[in-house]
């Protein structure tokens, strides 16, 4: 049988406790696979899971250093087949999220608000100029927060070029791994949205939470800082001043 785990980025203090009530609620709901949290924060620990020390990789620069260590999921990964999440998601059902893996060896999401690479927000002109020239307006636009992968050639050979694209231009990993794959002429795996749900702006915790019910997981950025805690405290008892102290 496969080894299998769920690795999960987490930089800074806040992120951290993200990956903790990440951590704590698929425990508390039967998840039984190996969890990996990589965090720049000294001395971290979670229960149930293994804690990584990193620090930023080479180039990295600013708030998107994170999306660093996105593109090197494959190298820090000691499993067989891995799940990747962001720290400020929300799983209720991921267990079926493996079957994708019998499709191909690299599966990702979709983003849902901006699912086409010529309406995706770009960090800087000169990404948005350089993806767009290289991997095509009309192209897919994948999530970088949900992510399923097998240790393979044709799964290594497309983490290295989303390094190299990353390693180009380290602002953004998501118009990083556009033109990877477009250098490559790869198309991956589409893992339903549903697995990688996010809120739209305007959403409140009540429009969330029925999310919550209805999808296999849901993706909470940072855009929406104060929901995810009442999400974690509807479900774990924690509270929103813990969450963002």
């Amino acid at each position: 049988m496969m080894t299998r785990g769920l690795l999960i980025t987490a930089t800074g203090s806040r992120y951290l406790e993200y990956a903790r009530w990440q951590v704590q609620h698929l425990r508390a709901i039967g998840w039984d696979w190996p969890i990996r949290v990589m965090t720049d924060v000294p001395g971290a620990i979670i229960p149930g899971a293994l804690v990584d020390r990193i620090s930023p990789p080479s180039g990295c620069r600013g708030p998107w250093w994170s999306r660093g260590i996105r593109v090197r999921a494959y190298e820090l990964s000691p499993w067989d087949l891995t799940l990747c999440h962001d720290a400020d998601m929300v799983p209720r059902d991921i267990e079926d999220v493996w079957h994708f893996a019998q499709r191909g060896e690299f599966c990702v999401t979709i983003n849902k608000e901006r699912p086409r690479l010529g309406d995706a927000w770009f960090a800087t002109e000169h990404s948005k100029s350089l993806t767009l020239a290289e991997a095509g307006a009309d192209s897919t636009h994948y999530s970088g927060g949900c992510v399923l992968f097998v240790k393979s050639p044709r799964a290594e050979s497309i983490y290295k070029a989303w390094a190299a694209e990353w390693d180009r231009d380290p602002t953004q990993d998501e118009p990083a791994l556009a033109r990877a794959l477009a250098r490559l002429r790869e198309s991956p795996v589409e893992i339903p949205i549903t697995y990688n749900w996010s809120p739209g702006e305007h959403d409140s915790i009540e429009t969330v939470m029925a999310a919550y019910r209805r999808e296999r997981c849901i993706h909470i950025w940072a855009q929406k800082p104060v929901i995810l805690p009442q999400v974690y405290g509807a479900l774990l008892g924690v509270t929103a001043e813990r969450a963002t102290a």
